[in-house]
Parts: C-alpha cells; sequence; structure tokens
C-alpha cells in the first residue's frame, strides 16, 4: 500500500482528523472549530491552540503563540510524538494507523491488508522488531550515578541505606551536556537499550513535601528521545523499567520515569513501569506486563482517560495471547490523605508529602485498589 493510499485511508478513519484532535484534547470539537486549547507539547498557559477546518474538508490546527505548532493532524502527530515528518514519514503513518485502530498491523516486514471499518481489529504483536543497532551500554554505564541533580536528590531523599539499594539497580545517569540533564534508559526484555530520554530538571520547593526540595522538569525544554543520535533510525516503543518486572508481583503503570524511580522506594512490593507520557499509553506496549495484574496510576489530570482504557481492555484477550488483560485503574489515590494534591500533579508529588519507609501503612498496608 503506497503513502498517498495509507494517508487517504487515515484521514478518512479520522473524519479529515477532527478524531485525531480530539483524541489528543479531549474534547468534542463543533463543525465550526474550537479554540483557547492547550498545546500538549509544551507548557501551555495560555490555551493558545485552535483548531479548524478548511475548505477542502480537512482539519488543521495552529498555536497563535509559537508559529512551529501548525498543519494538518499529521503534522499535529509527528510533533506531539517526536516523530521527524520528513525523514519518518511512514514510521509515523504506521503508529497513526496502530493508534487509531485503522488496519491490523503486523511487526513482520509485511502488512495486513486494510479491514472494512465493520471489522476493524486491534493491533497484533507477535514480535518486536529487531535492530541492527542498540544504544551502547557503555556509553550508559559510564555516566551511572554520577553527581548528577537527580542522583544528588534520591539519596538527599532516601538516606545512604535506601540510596546505595537504588543505585546498585537504576540506570539514570547524567547526560553529557551537564549535571542537570538526566538520560532514562528504556530496555526491552532482552535488556537492550532501546532508546534514552534526555530530561532537564531544576530544584524546586514545595512545603508540603517531607524533604525540603524536590526536582521539576524544565517545561521550558521538551523532553528529548535520543535514538536518533546513536544511529538507530526508529524503535519500538517499551515501558520505561521493564528490567526490573517480578512476575509474582502486580504492575503500577504511572506516566512519568521519575514516578517509576520513587515507586520502587516507596512501594517497593509492585512492580512500576511508565508509559513515558499521557499520551503513550497504548495497549500495545502493556502486552510485555500483559499476564500479570495491571493497575494504571493516572496523574490528576488523566483519570477520565486512564479509566476508561482500563475500562476498555480489562478482561480482554489479544490475538495471539494466552492470557487476559487484568487491568484496574487506581483513580482515587490521590483522595487516600488529606495532602493537597493538585491538577495535573502525579502519585509521585504525594509520595514526597512522607517518609519512604512510612508511604506503605499511609497508604493502607494491604493495599485494595
Amino acid at each position: 500500500m503506497n503513502s498517498n493510499h495509507r494517508v487517504e485511508q487515515i484521514l478518512q478513519a479520522t473524519d479529515f482528523g477532527r478524531t485525531v484532535f480530539e483524541k489528543t484534547f479531549e474534547v468534542q470539537i463543533p463543525d465550526g472549530g474550537k479554540s483557547s486549547l492547550f498545546n500538549p507539547c509544551y507548557e501551555d498557559g495560555n490555551g493558545s491552540v485552535s483548531v479548524f477546518r478548511t475548505d477542502s474538508g480537512r482539519w488543521m490546527y495552529k498555536d497563535h503563540g509559537n508559529e512551529e505548532y501548525r498543519g494538518d493532524c499529521f503534522d499535529f502527530y509527528a510533533a506531539l510524538n517526536g516523530f521527524d515528518i520528513r525523514n519518518e514519514f511512514a514510521q509515523l503513518l504506521r503508529a497513526m494507523e496502530m493508534d487509531f485502530s485503522i488496519v491490523d498491523i503486523d511487526w513482520g516486514p509485511a502488512e495486513a491488508a486494510p479491514l472494512p471499518p465493520s471489522t476493524i481489529k486491534r493491533s497484533v504483536f507477535r514480535e518486536r522488531k529487531e535492530q541492527t543497532k542498540f544504544i551502547d551500554k557503555q556509553f550508559i554505564g559510564f555516566r551511572r550515578n554520577a553527581p548528577d541533580i537527580f542522583t544528588n536528590w534520591v539519596r538527599d531523599l532516601v538516606g545512604e541505606a535506601g540510596f546505595e539499594w537504588w543505585s546498585n539497580s537504576s540506570l539514570v545517569c547524567s547526560d553529557p551536556r551537564g549535571r542537570d540533564w538526566i538520560l532514562f534508559s528504556y530496555l526491552d526484555q532482552d535488556g537492550n537499550i532501546r532508546t534514552c530520554k534526555r530530561v532537564r530538571y531544576t530544584k524546586a520547593y514545595d512545603r508540603r513535601f517531607n524533604h525540603p526540595w524536590t526536582l521539576k522538569r524544565d517545561k521550558d525544554i521538551a523532553p528529548h528521545y535520543i535514538h536518533r543520535l546513536k544511529g538507530i533510525a526508529e524503535y519500538s516503543a517499551v515501558l520505561y523499567g521493564l528490567q526490573w518486572i517480578n512476575d509474582s508481583k502486580v504492575v503500577f503503570v504511572v506516566e512519568g520515569e521519575k514516578s517509576v524511580e520513587l515507586g520502587r522506594l516507596y512501594l517497593p512490593q509492585y512492580n512500576w513501569v511508565a508509559t513515558g507520557g499521557a499520551n503513550n499509553l497504548r495497549e500495545i506496549v502493556l502486552r510485555d506486563i500483559g499476564h500479570l495484574p495491571i493497575v494504571l496510576v493516572p496523574d490528576t489530570n488523566k483519570l477520565g482517560p486512564w479509566r476508561e482504557f482500563a475500562s476498555q481492555w480489562d478482561g480482554t484477550q489479544p490475538d495471539g495471547c494466552e492470557w487476559t488483560y487484568n487491568i484496574q485503574c487506581w483513580d482515587d489515590w490521590h483522595l487516600r490523605t488529606n495532602d493537597d494534591i493538585k491538577d495535573g500533579e502525579d502519585i509521585a508529588d504525594l509520595m514526597q508529602c512522607y517518609h519512604h519507609l512510612e508511604f506503605s501503612r499511609v497508604m493502607g498496608l494491604n493495599l485494595k485498589i
């Protein structure tokens, strides 16, 4: 199937792009368009985005505060998910087809033929695509546990005993740009480093927290996946934290890598993995953990979509799998205490209100989700 055919198929299946915008912004977009939407690609405090339909019928978007963000649904999806639309257009189309259940994607070399709308199926995950190159582990090992801002914060937060346990298994390391730049390594279940996510952190202070200072992501600098810089043109997305999966434990799925690192320290009786972003919660990436009970732990501004996702997939058996999903959504975690958890905060913020050895007791030793 050529690219033009696939583009047309995606447009037809998404109402010429309107569904792509509605899914991300979590609103219904009327025929006349919608304005004052917040750009999810950066910390947009002004509601700078407008979505509108052109005379041709195709839906477009424009950020009135940042001209870099404009175009159709393909430009928008590329900006949202970090695709280079010029050099990775085929990968972009494949991701959109999978995300919007447009065709039955085979992760092998051949693609399945499109299905009629009445019989559309979810993607079939047969085997993660092999790559000829992976990020060199020596690059990570050389910089692991360097005196970076994240490592220093964990040491102060949990003390020497907790830090020693954490540092023996953590792959958090500093980027060559400096101590404020942190690399989170995404490993597949074979131990290959599929990508590293670069994040810049700054110190912050919050009176609610048990420890006097914390880390906040620098919202002026978007996180960047560096697999392309290491000779990998494409990678198959994996969850953050797969290398720590214990088949005897429930898996808690959160959005951010920092929440995984804290979860391992505050509630070690559970597995912790991260999607790497709210919009990265997709069924296909959960298949590495689908044989285990899964609990989604959304940020407070994503309670509805993650609850809906859990309801959609709980009890289903993906094609080619011998197990059925056991997925629940822990959507009231922020109500278990009297702490003032704000809209958009995550469970890592609640954890920091307590000593790491006390958090399990505060939340309930026999935690029933």
